[in-house]
């Protein structure tokens, strides 16, 4: 769409960055494996919110952001849609990227109830047998088989407390302060509850109905 002629391409989000550790590392890389079929590079986030960087639970987001033009390409998906090579293999780097994941408090709900419409969305494909796993990076992999093979199979209202819990409590995500309460409770119950109100909601009322006259904001 953009109309790309480079061999490589950079996914960066506006609330995204590269510290000059990380881009000497993927510079590394690239001249390593010049001859050899990587296709693709994935980074891990050091995720900040409220201005605190969150160093434990739910923290380790991670996505391939540099990819081949050849072989690669971004998921068509409503949420969580990841790059995907077609051919050979991607790393993963030591060094990790800056995420300022939100405006404010405010920003974050509004965006998150549509995510969570969106989310919707992809389980009731994933049910209906329309969403296959694609192969990715393994890392990201491991994340979405977990999310469908094991979270969306406990019981709906009850999973969002558990993962809750794991990740504040068993996760240590309680060692980042009141920033870290806010982000677990926001992103672990709050906005895993959302998602399973609004699929109990099409099941309950709207089967029938058009995804596209489902939206959380208009």
């Amino acid at each position: 769409n953009c109309d790309i002629d480079t061999e490589g391409i950079v996914r960066l989000d506006a609330d995204e960055r590269c510290p000059k550790e990380l881009n000497d590392e993927i510079e590394q890389l690239i001249n390593d494996n010049k001859d050899k079929s990587m296709n693709g590079i994935t980074i891990e986030a050091d995720l900040f919110f409220l201005g605190r960087c969150m160093k434990h639970g739910i923290r380790n987001k991670c996505k391939m952001m540099m990819f081949k033009r050849a072989c690669g390409k971004i998921e068509d998906r409503r949420r969580d849609a990841h790059s995907v090579i077609s051919e050979g293999y991607s790393v993963m780097t030591k060094h990790h990227f800056i995420h300022y994941d939100f405006k404010d408090i405010d920003n974050y709900i509004k965006k998150y109830n549509w995510y969570a419409t969106r989310e919707m969305m992809d389980y009731i494909d994933f049910l209906n047998g329309q969403d296959a796993i694609v192969n990715t990076d393994k890392h990201i992999l491991a994340q979405r088989k977990k999310k469908f093979g094991l979270y969306y199979k406990a019981p709906m209202f009850f999973r969002c407390w558990v993962w809750f819990l794991y990740n504040y409590i068993f996760r240590l995500g309680f060692l980042d302060g009141k920033e870290g309460l806010v982000f677990a409770f926001l992103e672990c119950y709050w906005y895993r509850f959302v998602v399973d109100s609004k699929i109990y909601e099409y099941q309950k009322m709207g089967k029938d109905a058009k995804f596209e006259n489902l939206k959380a904001l208009d």
